[in-house]
């Protein structure tokens, strides 16, 4: 036994069973052997030995190794969990019999450290009216409607063009296009251009000169100076309705716009406290693996590099995704791409080994009732009601629900054993500015 969760494994074979496994190796070759004279199939095995002598060698090590392991496998000692690797052959030799050498994971080993009363400290969020005030502009926005602009457009104004740009030293064209919609200083245009069609109206028609920097994105604009020759063909702007009681209604079954402010603060305390509470989990988790001892097999790692390449490739379209489909579409160094999917690996699979050697520990179990209700609040609007029974009896369905479940329930009871006490006072907008991608 090593000390990474994997055994040695050593086959010795008396010369009978190498001959043994010749012979079968021979009578397998027989039934496609050709020899003069003779149909396929039918050359009698002393000729076919003869003619074949040791290169059937691999065909009989494979025989061995099948033969052997269907006697040994459940009487090996830890247990495998995936089928024994054979890397060596010390030795064959039909007179002297023979050694083969390999190695298989066993189930990892794990020794818990301490799991309860586990010290963490918790942000505690702040809701200030300002954040209320800044939800409240949100929904605002979503319920904007676009009026027609009579007279200049103004910066954020809606506005549709025709638009020709050119090379101005060569004339070349470089972009055309018909009814563009542009929101003035929001959409993505050519730097400057925004500015020049702020005062202009419907109808109106105007050419202007822009300097495009080297470092422009467009490999054809750039460095260049260029033409732009622009009519505007409407102009509209964003009409939000009024903060008030009438608004509140709108939005849903609100008695006032007070009502709405207090329901908009009770749910943004509850949305950070939430985060905040996860947050405590996984450091409270952190501590828990750390003080563990864990003997992991390579294998149960590199499985969970290989999912998440699969899961990576799935999002960006691609079948059967290899690293190197990622490092090439990503354009990441191989090693450090190949390094962070290990770390996040290992990390996955240590807390997910650690939760459920608690849950074993504590006798922790989800109810069928658990599962059927999980089960119907994921799936109950895709499945009609006339087939969530014979959904409900879906085993590898179920098995994942209920994975899923005691880990939720394992999370809940580690977080409720520590010892959690409140930290520094943090606002709403610092917990989403942490929590957002960089």
């Amino acid at each position: 036994k090593q000390d990474n969760a994997t055994v040695e494994l050593i086959i010795k074979f008396k010369p009978d069973e190498v001959n043994d496994a010749y012979q079968k190796a021979y009578q397998k070759a027989q039934k496609k052997f050709k020899l003069p004279g003779f149909r396929a199939g039918r050359v009698p095995l002393d000729l076919v030995e003869k003619h074949l002598g040791e290169s059937v060698v691999e065909e009989a090590l494979h025989e061995l190794v099948h033969s052997a392991l269907d006697e040994i496998i459940s009487d090996l000692n830890p247990q495998p969990i995936s089928v024994p690797r054979f890397t060596e052959v010390e030795q064959i030799d039909r007179a002297k019999g023979a050694t083969i050498k390999g190695q298989y994971d066993t189930f990892p080993i794990i020794k818990l450290g301490k799991y309860r009363k586990i010290k963490v400290t918790e942000d505690q969020p702040v809701i200030k009216d300002e954040h209320i005030q800044k939800e409240l502009e949100r929904l605002q926005q979503e319920r904007a409607t676009l009026m027609t602009r009579e007279g200049a457009a103004q910066m954020d104004d809606y506005v549709q063009v025709d638009i020709q740009i050119r090379r101005k030293d060569t004339g070349k064209n470089l972009y055309k296009n018909q009814n563009l919609n542009v929101q003035l200083g929001k959409t993505a245009t050519l730097p400057g251009l925004d500015e020049h069609l702020v005062g202009m109206q419907a109808e109106e028609e105007k050419e202007v000169d822009l300097d495009i920097d080297e470092d422009f994105p467009d490999a054809k604009f750039a460095g260049n100076t260029v033409t732009a020759r622009v009519k505007v063909l409407d102009c509209k702007f964003a009409s939000y309705p009024e903060l008030n009681d009438e608004f509140a209604k709108d939005v849903g079954e609100y008695e006032n716009l007070a009502a709405l402010k207090s329901k908009l603060r009770d749910d943004m305390d509850k949305e950070a406290r939430r985060a905040l509470k996860s947050r405590s989990t996984q450091e409270i988790l952190n501590a828990i693996v750390e003080g563990s001892k864990l003997i992991v097999p390579d294998s149960l790692i590199q499985n969970e590099v290989d999912r998440r390449i699969e899961q990576l490739g799935q999002r960006l379209g691609m079948k059967k995704p290899t690293l190197d489909d990622l490092v090439r579409i990503s354009g990441e160094n191989r090693d450090k791409l190949e390094a962070d999917l290990k770390a996040g690996a290992q990390k996955a699979v240590y807390d997910q080994l650690v939760v459920s050697e608690i849950s074993k520990e504590i006798k922790l179990e989800v109810e069928q009732s658990e599962i059927e209700k999980e089960v119907q609040e994921r799936f109950g609007q895709m499945i009609p009601p006339d087939q969530m029974q014979r959904f409900l009896q879906n085993e590898e369905l179920l098995d994942d629900v209920r994975s899923r479940l005691l880990f939720m329930k394992s999370l809940d009871w580690i977080y409720a054993n520590a010892d959690v006490r409140p930290g520094r006072e943090v606002a709403y907008d610092e917990l989403q500015s942490e929590s957002s991608p960089s």
